[in-house]
């Protein structure tokens, strides 16, 4: 029985010695301790991001700082902490989920590393910042404690771009191209990223209105991106908007053949955005007034969107300008079977009336006019439309009296050049 007694006690002397060597291996958390490089964590913004922002603590407008003294081993792994100074228990459990996740490089003295405490601040703050805004200031925490990379100024560019801030954005695009000179020639996985840095470039500054700047971005990122598509499915993505873009670039500095080229080419890399781009190649054929191919590019529209109420109004104008008349008055009063408003409606049956007359179908014009008529008895323009059908018929009688219904209902205000011609007329034929 003694020789039990004494192994029990032994056993008790080993365990207290053997807790005290730990515990005395750890310096006391109020102990000050001088070393020459304290622990730094090297993985805060990241366990930052993992903690976020409490739901039940945003909800209740709770804000606050939660301050963590952490004792950080010789290899800086997390050991312990303890919590101190007064915070909102959401925002302690918050931290507390994921505060052993630090890493650490570990604090040293004469060369040698030893356990150190160590305080952290978690600051909560509720901001009405954008989500772009959130992530431009993670971005820059990020490289400052990591280091600055291409893809972080590419991404934090891109951000700066999201939010307007183009001078911003152009910067960070220039450090990151700068900072990753991939041979455009041979193949490299940081050759991509430059094709999204200088497209990045070309929409910071389309959005100032450089076109020719546009321009040079946009030959630089399609050049990669060309040799690139076949073994990147993101960028053979993009391809398509880069050439649509591009063709935009030129269209405004009037490269018109090279607008069209390039439109042509983002319809077959993606036929399904073809309308889009269909109407960019519309506003090519009307500044350089090619109307046919204009009214074949607005079947096209028509095909792929149905449903729009205006598009056909635009075809029947262009299709006057061609003399076809009937197709125009077709058109026209489409548009104002699609449309309920009264606006739209007039001023397509008023264009009808100006079809039907020039094929001098003056019943059909005085039909369009009436119903107009009906929409807005104080149409000026349509009395005065009406007059030119009246004096196409030899009726002197209506031509004057609708010639100074629209000069009583406000033409000069609509129309000052109709109202000239007016005042013409009446002089002529009213004496």
């Amino acid at each position: 029985m003694r020789g039990y007694v004494l192994l029990f006690c032994l056993g008790l002397l080993w365990v207290h010695t053997s807790w005290g060597q730990g515990a005395e291996d750890e310096p006391d958390i109020n102990e000050f301790i001088f070393v020459e490089e304290e622990a730094k964590p090297i993985n805060l913004a990241e366990v930052n991001q993992t903690i976020g922002y409490p739901d039940s603590a945003r909800i209740k407008g709770i804000e606050g700082r939660v301050v963590a003294r952490i004792l950080v081993d010789e290899e800086g792994n997390y050991l312990k902490h303890q919590i101190t100074g007064k915070a909102d228990s959401l925002l302690v459990v918050a931290v507390e989920e994921h505060i052993s996740e630090l890493k650490f490089s570990p604090a040293k003295n004469g060369g040698k590393v030893l356990k150190y405490w160590v305080n952290i601040p978690f600051n909560f703050k509720l901001d009405l910042k954008s989500p772009q805004e959130q992530a431009i200031d993670y971005l820059t925490a990020l490289m400052a404690e990591k280091g600055e990379t291409y893809m972080g100024y590419l991404q934090r560019g891109l951000q700066y771009l999201e939010i307007g801030q183009f001078e911003s954005a152009l910067a960070d695009f220039d450090k990151s191209l700068a900072m990753n000179p991939a041979p455009e020639s041979e193949p490299d996985s940081g050759k991509s990223f430059r094709v999204y840095a200088y497209y990045g470039r070309a929409k910071a500054h389309s959005s100032s209105d450089k076109w020719v700047e546009t321009l040079s971005d946009l030959n630089s990122a399609i050049a990669i991106a060309e040799s690139d598509a076949g073994q990147d499915s993101l960028i053979a993505s993009t391809l398509p908007n880069m050439y649509s873009d591009r063709g935009f670039a030129q269209f405004t500095q009037e490269k018109f053949d090279g607008a069209l080229e390039d439109y042509s080419q983002a319809v077959s890399l993606a036929p399904q955005n073809a309308c889009e781009v269909y109407t960019l190649i519309a506003d090519v054929y009307i500044a350089r007034d090619q109307f046919k191919e204009l009214v074949a590019t607005y079947d096209k529209i028509i095909e792929c969107k149905p449903n729009d109420k205006l598009i056909t109004y635009s075809r029947g104008f262009y299709r006057m300008e061609l003399g076809d008349y009937q197709g125009a008055v077709e058109d026209f009063h489409a548009t104002v079977d699609r449309n309920l408003d009264p606006n739209v409606r007039i001023a397509a049956l008023n264009s009808s009336s100006q079809a039907n007359l020039r094929m001098e179908n003056y019943e059909g014009a005085l039909k369009d006019l009436e119903e107009a008529l009906v929409i807005n008895v104080l149409n000026a323009k349509t009395y005065f439309l009406r007059a030119k059908v009246y004096l196409a018929q030899g009726n002197t009688e209506g031509l004057c009296k609708d010639l100074g219904l629209a000069m009583d209902y406000g033409l000069e205000d609509q129309s000052p050049e109709d109202a000239q011609e007016a005042q013409n007329l009446k002089e002529e034929n009213c004496q």
